[in-house]
């Protein structure tokens, strides 16, 4: 029986343009940057801390530690000095890259419809991204106001996609087993080593035949309203 939904942000809930938003959002934040660091620095800092989180599966340190860390073995600046900065790049200019993604119809429908049939929701986005761009990416795709039990970021979580420990740290932080949870996510690579971890998946994607196992985001929902995942 099924107790909770994972569900991916990007490419799922919300429709983001990942080959156009990260670009851009690694060129508006070095270029934010700029008068602390040449860009191209903080540019090579921000992706080897990046690397670094995609790397370590060491439990005993959260994604942001691990960034942290890397990032300041690329930097003449400490990041103290930095973090000042920074928020404010999160609170001015961040929320200009919205251009770059587009809400879901279903995605605010699916979510209600999900928590009105008692599921526990997870947001299991790729904790990359500290929780102020997680939030507002949310708050994108029309859902940041909803009652999710766990959102992925990367000052809670100690892995990430596509590794199996990620859903694994999921399914213990909400204490249900991974065979009572499903993921939902657009990505093969990134999404389905859900199943690895023991859980069941759903692969979002406007590529037909839609099944029991696969379909567009509105498919999903329709599922989901017809009591389907009671039945899987």
């Amino acid at each position: 029986m099924l107790r909770a939904v994972l569900l991916d942000l990007d490419g799922t809930l919300l429709d983001t343009r990942l080959d156009q938003f990260i670009p851009q959002y690694i060129r508006a934040f070095a270029a934010y940057m700029s008068p602390w660091m040449p860009a191209e620095t903080f540019r090579e800092a921000l992706m080897a801390g990046t690397r670094a989180m995609i790397a370590d599966h060491d439990p005993g340190e959260t994604n942001a530690q691990v960034f942290w860390r890397a990032f300041n073995a690329c930097s003449p600046i400490p990041r103290d000095q930095l973090m000042p900065a920074i928020e404010r790049f999160y609170a001015e200019e961040y929320p200009k890259l919205a251009c770059y993604a587009r809400p879901r119809r279903a995605a605010r429908p699916l979510v209600e419809e999900l928590l009105a049939r008692g599921y526990q929701i997870v947001l299991a986005t790729n904790p990359l991204f500290p929780e102020t761009a997680i939030r507002q990416r949310m708050d994108w795709a029309g859902v940041a106001d909803l009652a999710f039990h766990l959102v992925t970021t990367y000052e809670n979580m100690h892995t990430t996609k596509p590794s199996p420990a990620y859903y694994r740290e999921i399914a213990e932080r909400i204490t249900v087993p991974p065979a009572a949870c499903l993921m939902a996510g657009d990505d093969l690579a990134m999404d389905g080593p859900a199943l690895s971890a023991g859980m069941r998946f759903f692969h979002i994607t406007g590529e037909p035949p839609f099944t029991h196992e696969r379909g567009s985001l509105d498919h999903f929902y329709q599922l989901v309203q017809e009591g389907w995942l009671e039945k899987w």
